[in-house]
C-alpha cells in the first residue's frame, strides 16, 4: 500500500501571500481555514483573553492572506487610533478632546481616502501609471476589510 506522502513545502506555498491568488470567501482555502477556525474558537470562546487573541490574530492573518502587506497599515492605524484614545481620555481639556478628535477622524479618513483613490499603485516599483486597474481586487478588499474595521471599532 503506498504511503501518504504530504508535501510540506505545498502546504506553505498555500498559507503565504500570492498577489495573483488573495484569499477569498468563495475559496477552497478560505472555508478550510474557516472551518479550522471554528474548531479551535469552539475550544477557547470561554476564555476571554484566549479568544480575543485568537480571533485578532486570526483576522490579521486573513488580512495577510488576501492583502500582503498591507494588513501593516491596519496595526499601524489601530495602534494610532489607540493612542489617539488613550491622549482623549488624558486630555484636561475639552478643547484638546476635540483637536485629538479631529486629528484622529483626518488621520483616519485622510488615510482611507488616499489608498482608496490612488489604488496602491505608487507604492508598487513596476507601475508607471498611479491609475491601473491592475490588482484592484485585492486592493478593494482591503479598503473594504479597512473601512469596516474602522466603523466596527
Amino acid at each position: 500500500m503506498p504511503m501518504l506522502q504530504i508535501d510540506l513545502s505545498r502546504i506553505w506555498q498555500q498559507l503565504i501571500y500570492d498577489p495573483k491568488e488573495p484569499l477569498l470567501f468563495s475559496s477552497g482555502l478560505f472555508i478550510f481555514l474557516f472551518t479550522g477556525f471554528m474548531y479551535i474558537y469552539f475550544l477557547v470562546y470561554k476564555h476571554h483573553r484566549a479568544k480575543t487573541i485568537f480571533v485578532t490574530l486570526f483576522s490579521l492573518y486573513f488580512y495577510y492572506k488576501s492583502s500582503g502587506t498591507y494588513f501593516l497599515l491596519l496595526i499601524l492605524s489601530a495602534i494610532v487610533d489607540f493612542s489617539l484614545a488613550n491622549a482623549i481620555f488624558k486630555a484636561e481639556s475639552e478643547r484638546k478632546r476635540k483637536l485629538i478628535l479631529i486629528l484622529s477622524l483626518v488621520l483616519n479618513i485622510g488615510m482611507l481616502a488616499y489608498f482608496k483613490y490612488t489604488n496602491f499603485n505608487h507604492l508598487r516599483s513596476d507601475s508607471p501609471i498611479l491609475f491601473t486597474t491592475e490588482h484592484l481586487s485585492a486592493h478593494r478588499y482591503f479598503i473594504l476589510y479597512l473601512s469596516v474595521a474602522e466603523l466596527y471599532y
